[in-house]
């Protein structure tokens, strides 16, 4: 399942490397979102994977939904994980969008009775950005984001983490 018929790992794959040279010749930034549903084991074990699947695919669309017209890019890496490109994008900028991701779907209100944190689907996630000056760094920038991920769950969940600052 993706996100859509491209929208998958090896898509985000050529999409980064693509945003990322276009980043270096313009001297631009580049930031990344790496999220997850939180929970989401005890969901499929509470709703079953058929619900499961619908659950990461209205998440997945939500994530779309509010990138897309930003210019962002999102893209399911694995499992109940998600990661957002978002080109040209200051760090208070991806900062902002990933505190909306946050809100935006929990506002979905898909319910998750066995959720720790909350009575409804919540996301966790990592932001990094970064002004590519070379051709390498992209793995040290998704290893940036998924650093503030693990921030953010050991935090509590149910919220973004900017890499090295609590949002």
């Amino acid at each position: 399942m993706s996100l859509s018929p491209a929208a998958n790992r090896g898509y985000f794959g050529e999409t980064i490397e693509s945003e990322w040279g276009l980043a270096v010749q313009g001297g631009l930034p580049l930031s990344i979102i790496l999220c997850d549903i939180d929970y989401f084991k005890a969901y499929n074990d509470t709703y079953g994977h058929q619900e499961g699947d619908k659950c990461l695919k209205l998440t997945a669309a939500v994530l779309e939904r509010l990138v897309q017209p930003l210019g962002g890019f999102a893209a399911r890496y694995g499992g109940e994980e998600f990661i957002i490109l978002l080109p040209e994008a200051e760090e208070a900028a991806a900062a902002a969008i990933g505190a909306r991701l946050c809100e935006e779907v929990a506002e979905f209100e898909i319910p998750h009775r066995a959720s720790k944190v909350s009575l409804v689907v919540a996301i966790s996630g990592g932001v990094a950005s970064h002004k590519p000056s070379g051709r390498d760094g992209m793995a040290e920038l998704i290893g940036m984001a998924d650093s503030a991920l693990h921030q953010a769950k050991q935090s509590g969940r149910n919220r973004m983490q900017l890499y090295g600052v609590y949002l």
